[in-house]
């Protein structure tokens, strides 16, 4: 699992499941942070 997982941020150009999860939603990493709602 960890294995694929990692293989998803390299095509994403991430290094973590944070800036994959903003590249993923087209927002900027950097931009304040704000949880998501569940």
């Amino acid at each position: 699992v960890k294995n694929h997982i990692n293989r998803i941020f390299a095509k994403l150009h991430a290094p973590n499941r944070s800036a994959a999860i903003a590249t993923w939603l087209g927002t900027n990493p950097s931009s304040s942070p704000r949880t998501a709602p569940r």
